[in-house]
Formats: structure tokens, C-alpha cells, sequence
């Protein structure tokens, strides 16, 4: 079983990635303390995490792209880790932000795959019971959605403190936000 995290990243930044990625419980609480969590405010956070003490969505957008802009994932994901690298300019000021980004594609290699309406049976045609469903199928078949999410570590004190917060990442990486929300109004 590998452990790629552990191999090359021991940072706070690559635990709040990481976190944001995989959940599993058992993982954070014996391999991650035992392994990653060195600083202070590497255990600090991965004490958080085992209490449920979770991160805060700050920001989300829905892309969905069609076959004609596949190739525009590329695109934004580089807008998310040009977000990171900006975020990283706010742990100064005790604000600990990261960026996820989840592609999800409703049929994967859909260039290599059919959808079975008929089947061929003693001579006759049958078609599938669910047969009404090709078209859905279809038109799935040419789109997959990207969520790009920004999360905050739950250091705010009270909601107000929380909106700052939200406030100062939004305006920190607006021009990324701005580039994104065009994709996702194309």
C-alpha cells in the first residue's frame, strides 16, 4: 500500500489537501499522526480534524464542460493552483486556506464505450428494458462536471469572524474567482 503523501509532503498545506481529498479515519488517526503531523500546527490541525472540527466551504463553483472543452480542465486547474499559491500569502495573518477541485466524468474513456439498446436473441431483437434511457445516456456521455472549492480551517471565532475571513480569501484571489465563474457561464 503506498503512501504517497507521506513520501513527499509534510507540510501544512499538503495535510489540508490531503484532508480535503481523503477522509479516512482510520488513516488520520494512526498514520498521519504518526508520520506527518511534526509541527505544532500540523498536530494542531490534525487534532481538529479527528475531532470533526472540519473546514468551512468558502467558495464553489459548478463547471461542466462538453466534449467540445474537455480540454479546458487543464485550464482550470491551473486557475486552482494559481488560488493555493495566493492562499499561501494569507498564513501570516492565521487564515489556513486550500483549494479542491473534483472532475467528475459521468462515463470515463465514453470515446471507447457503446450503449447496448438492442440484443440479439433466438433470431429476434430485444431491446433493453431500459431502452428510454439511451438519449440520457447520450448526452451524458459528452459532459463532465468540475467543482472547484475553496475551504477555510476552522480558526474563526464566531460568524462574523468567519465572514471576514471569507471576505479577505474571496478578494485575495477574485481574479481567479472571476476567471472560473466565466467557465462555469459558458
Amino acid at each position: 500500500m503506498g503512501t504517497k503523501l507521506l513520501d513527499k509532503s509534510k507540510t501544512i498545506q499538503a495535510l489540508m489537501d490531503f484532508y480535503i481529498k481523503n477522509s479516512d479515519e482510520v488513516f488520520l488517526n494512526y498514520t498521519v499522526k504518526k508520520e506527518v503531523a511534526v509541527e505544532d500546527v500540523e498536530k494542531e490541525v490534525l487534532e481538529e480534524l479527528l475531532k470533526r472540527k472540519l473546514f468551512k466551504r468558502v467558495y464553489q463553483v459548478k463547471i461542466i464542460l462538453t466534449k467540445d472543452n474537455f480540454g479546458d480542465f487543464e485550464k482550470i486547474n491551473k486557475i486552482k493552483e494559481v488560488i493555493n499559491e495566493k492562499l499561501k500569502s494569507l498564513v501570516p495573518e492565521k487564515i489556513f486556506a486550500t483549494t479542491d477541485i473534483y472532475e467528475n466524468k459521468t462515463f470515463k474513456d465514453s470515446d471507447i464505450k457503446y450503449i447496448l439498446i438492442a440484443q440479439k436473441s433466438n433470431g429476434n431483437y430485444e431491446f433493453k428494458e431500459t431502452w428510454e434511457n439511451v438519449n440520457k445516456e447520450f448526452s451524458l456521455m459528452n459532459m463532465n462536471v468540475v467543482m472547484v472549492r475553496i475551504f477555510l480551517r476552522r480558526s474563526f471565532t464566531s460568524s462574523n469572524d468567519f465572514e471576514e475571513k471569507k471576505k479577505i480569501i474571496q478578494n485575495t484571489v477574485s481574479a481567479e474567482i472571476s476567471d472560473l465563474e466565466r467557465y462555469s457561464n459558458t
